[in-house]
């Protein structure tokens, strides 16, 4: 410790006045001395310093070493039991637990000797499942996206990355071929679509400008294509584990389809009980239902976009395109339509059925309903939709 702090910390277990510290300038320019007061007691530093913290930390060493060797009997009585009082301060923190250990010497040991019979498995052969065996190898499409994102933190103009071009570089990265965009003009709105190869995706809106169209169908095509290659690399990777399926192959039958998924899920668990019946008529494949492990790629191919339960990418795309909203809901833009022309307020009627919803709109006599959607939002957006591209074509515009 330093001397200032010991001086500081004897006069704190004593119980007295601080160390009192007097600068003084000598007939020499630059010259320091610095004299102390403390215990009835004064030193004074040599004159030769130019400091007044290297003064102040000369005569605090002269005089610890003074007090060391010359204290008095009874200060130092004081202070040796002021040691000790916070000794035992700090050891018997707990009363309770140091009367508990007094009384029952043997029962901590007892108790360390049951739990490290009770942690061994009963069955050494037994496969258990762990963190480590759970995350597996990370797939490159992991590596992949970190790269990006690193870029971006590197580089703060490369991190407003657009849907289009992130979508674009996947595509090169995965081989798959350059994205094709097909975008159509109806009215005052623009709708669209992306291919790659034989993938196609939608935009699930209509913008004012084609640009924002081809970002939502790049954004859902991204998030759709990158999930398929992550899970499958992570399938190929992770294969050898009792956690992972093996992909799923059409040509085999469901019988022999169930005796493998058997093995690698146990049985009792709710993906065993949720995921496979005695009939094979009522085989359950859904991903809502089953473990994680078993995605998509066990289910015949759909184009739609399911639910993944492994990883979710963020996209790097600017929150406003040309000073605008990139987005509108069929809602917002079927009320626009109407109320620019001094129509009446567009009224939804709804109703819950089958587990579900279904929504009506009547224009200008003409009725709109919905499909069959599990949530109302949902279904207000399925007839805005039907009734806005509609009445987009000129002949319902009266």
């Amino acid at each position: 410790m330093h001397p200032l702090t010991i001086l500081e910390d004897i006069s704190y277990k004593l119980r007295v006045s601080s160390p009192r510290y007097k600068f003084n300038q000598t007939g020499n320019p630059g010259e320091i001395t610095c004299t102390l007061t403390f215990l009835n007691k004064s030193w004074s530093s040599p004159p030769a310093l130019t400091t007044m913290q290297g003064a102040k930390e000369d005569v605090a060493r002269l005089a610890f070493k003074d007090l060391m060797e010359n204290m008095e009997p009874n200060l130092r009585e004081r202070l040796v039991k002021s040691l000790k009082v916070q000794k035992n301060k700090y050891m018997n923190t707990n009363p309770q637990k140091k009367r508990l250990q007094k009384n029952h010497p043997r029962e901590k040991s007892q108790r360390k000797v049951t739990s490290k019979e009770s942690i061994q498995p009963k069955d050494q052969n037994q496969n258990q499942r762990s963190k480590k065996n759970f995350i597996g190898n990370k797939p490159r499409s992991f590596g992949w996206l970190n790269h990006q994102a690193s870029k971006g933190r590197q580089n703060p103009n490369i991190n407003l990355k657009c849907p289009c071009h992130m979508l674009k570089e996947f595509c090169k990265f995965q081989k798959l071929g350059e994205p094709v965009y097909d975008t159509k003009k109806i009215f005052d709105a623009f709708i669209g679509k992306v291919s790659i190869g034989d993938f196609q995706q939608e935009a699930d809106c209509v913008a004012r400008y084609e640009i924002c169209i081809r970002e939502r169908a790049s954004e859902l095509a991204f998030n759709y294509l990158f999930n398929q290659s992550y899970e499958k690399e992570y399938l190929e990777l992770n294969r050898e584990r009792k956690e992972v399926f093996k992909p799923w192959n059409e040509d085999v039958r469901m019988d022999d389809a169930k005796e493998k998924v058997k093995d690698g899920v146990e049985e009792g668990t709710a993906a065993y009980e949720e995921g496979w019946s005695d009939d094979d008529e009522e085989l359950n494949l859904s991903p809502q239902y089953i473990d994680y492990a078993i995605s998509r790629f066990q289910c015949p191919y759909e184009q739609q976009i399911y639910p993944s339960y492994l990883y979710y990418p963020t996209i790097y795309r600017p929150q406003v395109v040309y000073g605008v909203r990139p987005y509108k809901t069929y809602p917002t833009l079927l009320s626009e339509m109407f109320c620019a022309k001094g129509g009446e307020k567009i009224k939804y009627e709804f109703e819950k059925l089958g587990g579900g919803w279904y929504c009506s709109i009547i224009i200008k006599n003409h009725a709109f309903r919905s499909e069959h959607c599990e949530r109302k939002k949902d279904a207000k957006d399925s007839a805005a939709k039907k009734a806005y591209l509609a009445f987009c074509n000129p002949q319902y515009i009266t």
